[in-house]
């Protein structure tokens, strides 16, 4: 599930089944989780700082729990927990905050809108959203940061149909970490002797007696492994391009 050379931290949800705040980052990425406690009925976090080799950035991934009446929540809940809990980032100069907010944020003269937009300029918090980030046509994902300091590029919703909401992408300018070596399995190949690989190939394809993928596929690896031994190895990662 993991792509090679990135790694995750996550806060899973204690309070019911299912669910909880995953985020996925480069392993070269120096990441320090937050410890701090910082909860709510109302919303769900994940606080980390991003540390390289120029640059600090505290980042927050928000989950606010869709307000029903199962859930116990109500629409003007999320007000009881997060204006403290921003509060308790002011003192973070560099800041991103994004997440599912699970409110319409594009909806002006809603109440909770105007009270959530309210609390975001007394923090000097900007939203950098511009359009739908729903299937059913409502911005529910938000990018929150601090007096608009961050070289934020390329900002990008898509429908990557891979859920009911959007894939909300952009380019944030930080120093390049250093790169990580990693383990790759390897083999020889130019080592070989076609001829007698050939040889053997056709040698061993007429002892199977029942033709089958498996068997087909377990018979050249296993010629394989005889002229070129399968080894690991440790590889540079390649300079990013200019």
């Amino acid at each position: 599930m993991v792509p090679i050379g990135y790694t995750f931290i996550s806060a899973p949800r204690t309070t019911r089944e299912g669910g909880g705040i995953a985020l996925f980052y480069k392993t070269a990425i120096k990441i320090i989780k937050e410890d701090k406690t910082r909860h709510s009925d109302s919303f769900e976090q994940l606080t980390v700082n991003i540390k390289t080799s120029k640059s600090y950035l505290t980042c927050v991934c928000v989950y606010r729990l869709h307000p029903k009446k199962k859930h116990g929540i109500a629409w003007d809940q999320l007000f009881n927990g997060f204006p403290m809990f921003l509060e308790s980032l002011n003192k973070e100069k560099e800041l991103l905050i994004t997440g599912d907010f699970n409110l319409h944020f594009e909806t002006d003269n809603a109440p909770y809108v105007q009270r959530l937009k309210t609390v975001l300029e007394e923090h000097n918090l900007h939203q950098l959203v511009y359009k739908a980030t729903h299937r059913k046509n409502h911005m529910l994902d938000l990018l929150l940061v601090r007096e608009l300091q961050h070289d934020i590029r390329d900002l990008c919703i898509e429908d990557k149909c891979i859920s009911d909401h959007f894939v909300v992408s952009f380019l944030l300018k930080l120093s390049v970490p250093p790169g990580v070596k990693q383990k790759v399995k390897s083999r020889h190949l130019k080592s070989i002797d076609m001829d007698i690989f050939t040889s053997d190939i056709n040698t061993s394809l007429k002892q199977i007696e029942c033709m089958t993928y498996v068997a087909l596929k377990d018979n050249i690896k296993d010629i394989l492994d005889k002229h070129a031994a399968e080894r690991e190895i440790s590889v540079k990662p390649r300079k990013p391009a200019p």
